[in-house]
C-alpha cells in the first residue's frame, strides 16, 4: 500500500487494551495524544470512516471534545492544523 493511501496507518500506531479497545493512537512530541476510534469508541474504524477523534492535552490548555467525522478528508483536514502528521494535500484523498 503507497503512503499516499495509507497515511494514516503510517502516522499512528494501534493502541490496544486487551478486552477493552482498539484505536489509532498518535503522541505528539508537545506530550499531547490524539486517539481515532469507530464511532462506539471501542475498535478500529473502517478505513473510510467515520471517524471519531480525541484530542488529549499534556499542557494547560483545555482537551477538545472528541470530534465525529464521517470519512478521510474531514479526518485530514481536522488534523492538519493540529498535528505533525504527515497528511496528503490532494483534494481526492
Amino acid at each position: 500500500m503507497r503512503w499516499y493511501s495509507a497515511w494514516l496507518e503510517t502516522e499512528f500506531t494501534v493502541h490496544h487494551s486487551p478486552g477493552v479497545a482498539r484505536a489509532w493512537l498518535r503522541m505528539e512530541p508537545t506530550g499531547d495524544w490524539y486517539l481515532v476510534t469507530d464511532p462506539g469508541g471501542y475498535d478500529l474504524p473502517e478505513r473510510d470512516g467515520p471517524f471519531v477523534v480525541t484530542h488529549v492535552a499534556r499542557g494547560p490548555e483545555h482537551d477538545e471534545d472528541p470530534q465525529l467525522l464521517p470519512h478521510r478528508a474531514a479526518l485530514a483536514a481536522w488534523l492538519r492544523d493540529r498535528t505533525t502528521c504527515r497528511i496528503p494535500t490532494d483534494s481526492r484523498l
